[in-house]
């Protein structure tokens, strides 16, 4: 037996559908392993741990080595300060997690599933885990001017989060880009400052390639389970707009926003409508924008801003065809290069 399992208490949680997650003191994470499909999986505690399981073994009486985790199925492993067991409604899984200190989790799989036909065994593995950004959204007592006065009485005391995640397959370039988020009874407002070079920008044409040029960009999704919505705005403040349903067979099925709906986003932007031949010297620039709730509330139903709620987020910033690409984010999408990964997406809570 492990030594540190001696001194410990086994956390048993047998749930059903409906019931709500035990928060035990020491709570450390607890995650809902129903993500249907790959390594990662997203933390329901609110302490922002994510895992990601790997290394993981056949032994005899299992089929193969594979995670069974399937949508829709029930399965909970909470972590607490010592030691923690799971069970999945729908099948007999048992997780024994021994934690010393929070990563890497040990993990023996216990497995009867008759709907896959596996017999009783063990897979042995470990799970690292990672932690997650969170930004808490400030109420403004005022709307702001969208002016881009990053500094001014309404920005200058709300926290600023950083963009600077950067993938590897992007140049060495890494712009220092920071945002800030409030909101209103009406809106939410969000603005970017960024340290750039190699800035360019040409495509003035709505829902077009904003990607292509220096562009900063806001993936949201404001009611859980309804999709989210990828607000793309390239430095010379011309936007793209999509909702996305994400139905359990297409990845990304985008819905344009009409140009009604477009012209009711505001945008404030500090560099010229196009920027070309490309600017390689340092340059910085701002831009700014106020999102309504109901441009959003058409596609997903009402939107909760009430203090407490929480929507998940995360912010960007490429420039896939400038001289010097590169992708960077706030939290981080580990793996192939993608924007378009909900799982990944953070908590922005109101306060």
């Amino acid at each position: 037996m492990h030594p540190f399992i001696r001194s410990t208490v086994w956390l048993v949680f047998f749930l059903t559908a409906g019931q709500a997650l035990a928060q035990p003191a020491g709570l450390v994470a607890a995650w809902d392993l129903d993500e249907g499909k790959g390594a990662w999986i997203t933390d329901a505690s609110g302490n922002q741990n994510r895992g990601k399981l790997h290394d993981w073994q056949h032994v005899v009486g299992v089929s193969d080595g594979e995670l069974p985790i399937e949508a829709g199925q029930l399965f909970h492993l909470t972590i607490g300060p010592s030691v923690a067991k799971v069970a999945g409604e729908k099948q007999d899984v048992f997780f024994f997690a021994d934690l010393v200190g929070v990563t890497p989790i040990e993990l023996t799989q216990v497995v009867e599933n008759k709907k896959h036909g596996l017999k009783p065994g063990l897979r042995r593995g470990t799970m690292n885990t990672e932690k997650m950004q969170h930004y808490v959204i400030r109420k403004a007592p005022i709307a702001p001017e969208l002016a881009g006065h990053w500094d001014d009485p309404i920005w200058a005391d709300v926290p600023a989060l950083n963009i600077d995640r950067f993938h590897e397959a992007g140049s060495d370039h890494r712009p220092v880009t920071r945002a800030k988020v409030v909101y209103d009874e009406e809106a939410v407002y969000v603005i970017f400052r960024v340290e750039d070079r190699y800035v360019r920008c040409v495509d003035t044409n709505r829902n077009g390639n904003m990607c292509q040029d220096s562009c900063v960009e806001f993936f949201v999704e404001p009611v859980a389970g309804r999709g989210y919505f990828n607000f793309e705005i390239n430095c010379g403040g011309t936007i793209l707009a999509h909702y996305n349903a994400q139905s359990g067979s297409i990845r990304y099925d985008p819905v344009e926003l009409d140009e009604r709906r477009l012209d009711r986003i505001k945008i404030f932007h500090s560099m010229p409508k196009v920027v070309d031949p490309e600017i390689a010297d340092p340059v910085s620039w701002l831009l700014e924008f106020r999102l309504p709730y109901e441009v959003m509330e058409a596609y997903v139903g009402p939107i909760s801003r009430k203090q407490g709620a929480t929507w998940r987020a995360n912010f960007y910033k490429c420039g896939d065809q400038t001289s010097q690409p590169h992708w960077a984010m706030w939290n981080e999408i580990p793996g192939e290069l993608g924007f378009h990964k909900p799982e990944h997406f953070a908590p922005l809570r109101f306060e």
